[in-house]
């Protein structure tokens, strides 16, 4: 996902009605904030606030339900 930055500034171009006028005379800039190390770990630092929110852990399932 080193490529992340590039594909983002891609896809959001290719959204029809993201912007008023044309998407070719539109500029789109992606700031990509925090080392590498940070980003290549995001997943993971996401994953673990989520499973300390005592909300996000009353929605869990066993694979048997």
């Amino acid at each position: 996902m080193q490529q992340l930055k590039e594909r983002l500034e891609k896809v959001l171009l290719e959204v029809p009605h993201f912007f008023q006028e044309s998407p070719q005379a539109a500029r789109v800039k992606v700031l990509a904030r925090g080392n590498a190390t940070e980003r290549r770990f995001s997943v993971w630092i996401g994953g673990s606030i989520l499973r300390s929110l005592g909300s996000f852990q009353q929605t869990w399932f066993a694979k048997s339900e």
